[in-house]
């Protein structure tokens, strides 16, 4: 007779020694004379920051990353070499290298000379004149200024230019409406010990980064003090590239959103018609950084503090319902029409980071910034009046129109971060959210008509709004 319990042995024999054999065959691999991958490691070189090691399987090639968390000031990067004094193979940042074995790239930095204008306005004047296209420039700042809106643009060419403060932190304020800098496609502008400070009412971003724009924030750089009403965010509005090692974007704010205009009332008729619904709510403003859709932003460092979103507008009122036309002695009196609806409270902006693009963090610290308020709904219209039926018509009066629906509330900005956020180290904490609008008040349903056979009903009221959800 078989013996059942053999099969299962034997089958287990067979996977030991199938496993035996994988794991003597993986061991030869790992430390035989075979490697089954190779580590790149980059090296600051003088510089300041981490940039992780990258892992990549023999005969693969690892894509060559910019400068990432590394800084150095005064200059600027130009790609990576074998050896420390860039006397061995040089590799340009974002090509491929394969790798034969273990090795360290070092970072090598090249000096950007300095431009020598009396004032930031006067430098950026003689760059735009005579900038050749790859240039690296250095505008160093020895004393505070007020300065007008300035663009950074080259007509297209490729710039990289280094805004230092020298001696000590040195402050540029922004004189009139407008945003102190935006800079334009193919332009790299990098901040070293300078202060841009905004104003407490404009009408623009701190900062603009339109798209093939890169900002670099590197120590002692501070983006701080502006309110916006306009679009974009108090401190910056990116569409091009956001990198920050260090620094401080802080105390900036966004506007609050504008309260809306009412519906218009209707008018009587036969039937009498609605009344309009009313607008909804403008949204409040973003405090610290707007990403757009196309744009990217990596911190390894610093802080995001202390800004501030604004709220939420109110929504507009619903417009009352139009009034039923008598029917005069033997006609039927009119449908009295609908009250408008309340628009919907604006949602209060974002304190910290509002992201519609791409976000990476690596380092640093978001806390401490403030969502806005949600708005308050509008109230809904009242209904129209039921036309009033004639003596002989054999009609009762009309009902009364029904009322129109509260607005819901605005729903409170996010404190910290709105949007998707790729997190790979940092903190993100202390932040408030903002509290949510309250739902409009409900129309009141309108009169019956009269006078015919019987008298009409009174109107329906609306529903009151919905108040919106506070936010974290």
């Amino acid at each position: 007779m078989q013996n059942k319990h053999l099969l299962p042995l034997r089958n287990s024999a067979v996977f030991l020694a199938v496993a035996f054999y994988a794991v003597a065959f993986i061991t030869a691999c790992e430390f035989g004379n075979s490697r089954l991958s190779f580590t790149v490691s980059f090296y600051a070189n003088g510089g300041a920051g981490t940039l992780p090691a990258r892992t990549v399987f023999v005969g693969s090639a690892v894509h060559l990353p910019g400068s990432g968390g590394f800084s150095k000031s005064g200059f600027v990067f130009s790609g990576w070499n074998t050896t420390a004094d860039g006397t061995g193979d040089y590799f340009q940042a974002g090509n491929f290298f394969t790798p034969s074995d273990d090795i360290t790239l070092f970072a090598i930095w090249k000096p950007a000379p300095a431009v020598g204008g009396d004032t930031v306005a006067c430098s950026v004047g003689i760059l735009q004149a005579s900038t050749q296209n790859g240039g690296s420039y250095s505008i160093e700042v020895t004393a505070d200024e007020y300065i007008n809106p300035l663009s950074l643009n080259f007509g297209g060419r490729n710039i990289t230019i280094i805004l230092r403060g020298i001696g000590s932190m040195r402050t540029i304020r922004l004189s009139s409406y407008g945003s102190l800098f935006t800079v334009y496609s193919g332009v790299t502008l990098i901040l070293e010990n300078i202060t841009l400070a905004g104003r407490a009412s404009n009408n623009a971003s701190l900062i603009g980064v339109n798209s093939g724009g890169t900002l670099i924030m590197n120590t002692g750089a501070r983006i701080i003090g502006n309110t916006s009403s306009g679009g974009g965010a108090g401190g910056l509005n990116v569409s091009g590239v956001l990198i920050m090692h260090d620094g401080e974007i802080s105390g900036n704010s966004g506007g609050n959103g504008g309260n809306s205009a009412s519906g218009r009332d209707g008018t009587t008729g036969r039937p009498g018609s609605n009344g309009q619904d009313g607008y909804l709510g403008n949204d409040g403003g973003i405090g610290g950084v707007r990403v757009n859709s196309d744009g990217t932003f990596r911190m390894y460092g610093g802080n995001i503090s202390q800004n501030r979103g604004g709220n939420g507008g109110t929504g507009g009122n619903g417009g009352r319902g139009g009034n039923g036309q008598n029917g005069g002695s033997t006609g039927r009196g009119g449908a009295a029409g609908r009250g408008g609806n309340g628009g919907a409270g604006g949602n209060g902006g974002t304190g910290g980071v509002d992201n519609g693009g791409t976000f990476r963090m690596y380092g640093g610290n978001i806390s401490q910034n403030h969502g806005g308020n949600g708005g308050a709904g509008g109230g809904g219209g009242r209904g129209g009046d039921g036309g009033n039926s004639g003596v002989f018509s054999g009609y009762g009066g009309r009902g009364g129109g029904t009322g129109g629906t509260g607005g819901n509330g605005g729903v409170g900005g996010n404190g910290g971060v709105r949007g998707a956020l790729d997190t790979h180290g940092g903190n993100i904490s202390n932040n408030d959210g903002g509290v949510g609008g309250y739902g409009g008040t409900r129309g009141n349903g309108g009169s019956g008509g009269t006078v015919g056979g019987t008298n009409g009903t009174h109107g329906r009221a609306g529903y009151t709004g919905i108040p919106g959800s506070p936010n974290r």
